[in-house]
């Protein structure tokens, strides 16, 4: 993988490095050197597409978008992984590191659907928290913010309060109102990204 400039046409301003795979390398003369490559995009470059929920921040989408570009474009080699969701796989991918899980198909422009996961169907995005149940009858990925979610619910029941108010309820950027003051939502601890630790039930 090579990381190009971003003096390459980009209708994105201030927009990262662009990342490409080569596949071939070619050469008129020393001074004449062209790569054939496969492009990832960041989400925000999809045509049709843009970031969902479920992106994590380092991640690309790979495609079949071939293009001939020249070799003096290139800043020099990313390393990206491929990210398998795997069940039984307890990877954790390092905070910087770039990862695709995705495909674009650049002739039929569909974008290849993530893995869903949790009780809620949802794909997950890996700079959150996901627990693996170690029960056997159970053996699934789970959202942080889904359990957290159902056991406030539960207690909710338990006592007899109204339904708790949930952030579907309320738009991200309106400020809360605690004490009778204004105050600006939490904002969560950064996390490493990846599968995390499994835990009993």
């Amino acid at each position: 993988m090579i990381l190009g400039r971003r003096d390459i046409p980009n209708d994105i301003p201030s927009a990262p490095p662009w990342v490409a795979k080569v596949l071939e390398v070619r050469a008129a003369d020393e001074l004449h050197v062209y790569l054939r490559v496969f492009w990832l995009y960041w989400p925000e470059e999809l045509p049709d597409g843009g970031r969902r929920p479920y992106h994590g921040c380092n991640e690309l989408i790979a495609s079949n978008d071939m293009q001939i570009i020249d070799a003096t474009t290139v800043d020099g080699k990313a390393d990206v992984r491929q990210w398998i969701e795997d069940d039984e796989a307890d990877e954790v991918l390092d905070a910087g590191q770039l990862f695709w899980r995705q495909t674009w198909d650049a002739r039929s422009r569909m974008l290849s659907a993530p893995r869903e996961h949790c009780v809620c169907r949802k794909p997950f995005n890996p700079d959150k928290l996901l627990i693996a149940c170690s029960n056997k009858s159970c053996r699934i990925w789970m959202h942080a913010e889904c359990i957290a979610a159902d056991a406030v619910r539960g207690a909710h029941e338990a006592n007899e309060l109204p339904p708790p108010i949930t952030a579907a309820d309320t738009s991200a950027d309106i400020a809360t109102i605690t004490n009778g003051t204004e105050s600006a939502p939490a904002q969560p601890a950064p996390k490493k990204r990846g599968w995390l630790k499994k835990v009993g039930t």
